[in-house]
């Protein structure tokens, strides 16, 4: 069985959480892994086969939107 697992990249939770699952879907299936957004800090231990952009709000140095450098991140074509 092939499994395509899907990672919202855009906080440290989605990936944390990936960090356990994924080696537990490859021991029973053929696994890829698809990361969507770039706001996480964390890496991922394993191969990512696709990575999209998505968007992500990028957080000023007071916990606000900084809309400028979102709207500069964005890559809408």
């Amino acid at each position: 069985m092939k499994v395509l697992f899907a990672i919202q990249g855009t906080g440290n939770g989605h990936i944390s959480r990936a960090r356990e699952i994924v080696p537990l879907l490859r021991k029973r299936c053929e696994t890829d892994i698809l990361i969507s957004g770039y706001q996480a800090d964390l890496d991922l231990p394993f191969e990512v086969k696709y990575r999209l952009q998505g968007l992500s709000f990028i957080f000023g140095k007071r916990g606000g939107i900084d809309v400028g450098k979102t709207y500069g991140k964005c890559n809408i074509v």
